[in-house]
């Protein structure tokens, strides 16, 4: 799994996601444009991560990146949940988009951070059979 490609297309998905909200609403509210900020972030995570020294670590800051763009949608979605005033419109629909998208980055970087540790394991304990 090409960890930093997939970042680069995450990043990229985010930014169009941004970028179509912000023209939803007639480009007077710039909040639209909040899943560019992660979408951004991961992007350029992305492109530090092809340089293999570096991958480790642009990797594990991506997702980080991608977990708080899970819990920043879910914490405004909770908050409009408790207070009563939860409505489909289009600034609620980007967040869960965002929360949908930055989770699912979530699970592809947790599933390669578990192959890699496998492998590592793998490597430093060949098989005895033979």
């Amino acid at each position: 799994m090409n960890m930093p490609l997939i970042s680069i297309g995450f990043g990229i998905l985010l930014n169009f996601l941004g970028l179509v909200l912000y023209v939803m609403t007639g480009m007077v509210s710039l909040t639209a444009l909040i899943p560019c900020v992660p979408g951004i972030l991961i992007g350029i995570c992305g492109l530090i991560g092809q340089n293999e020294a570096r991958l480790k670590h642009a990797m594990h800051a991506a997702a980080v990146v991608g977990l708080l763009g899970v819990l920043a949608p879910l914490g405004r979605i909770g908050m409009s949940l408790s207070k009563g005033d939860f409505a489909f419109k289009p600034s609620t629909i980007g967040m869960l988009m965002m929360m949908v998208f930055c989770g699912s980055f979530l699970g592809f970087c947790v599933k390669s951070f578990i192959d890699a540790r496998k492998a590592r394991q793998a490597a430093a304990n060949p098989s005895t059979e033979g």
